[in-house]
């Protein structure tokens, strides 16, 4: 059995961190845990309120740190904003 890399590692770090669950943060943002699960390993965008709402938990990092992929470059993929592509 593999394992797959996190597609948001920063992300998971910091729930992981605080001890917060998948299921805490699909509430706090008001979506079932299945489709934070689905947002979370990329395969569907978050819109950008939930962008907002994740980083309210998480105020201390900046959210493109907190959806980075890598530590080198962010890309920020949400729907109803444009792509941003930042350098750390």
């Amino acid at each position: 059995m593999t394992t797959s890399k996190p597609y948001f590692p920063i992300l998971e770090a910091e729930m992981a961190k605080h001890g917060i669950s998948e299921e805490a943060i699909s509430k706090h943002i008001g979506i079932t845990e299945r489709a934070f699960h689905n947002k979370i390993s990329g395969k569907t965008d978050f819109w950008w309120n939930e962008v907002l709402a994740i980083h309210a938990v998480f105020p201390d990092v900046e959210p493109e740190k907190l959806f980075s992929h890598s530590a080198d470059t962010v890309s920020v993929l949400v729907q109803g904003d444009e792509t941003r592509n930042t350098s750390i």
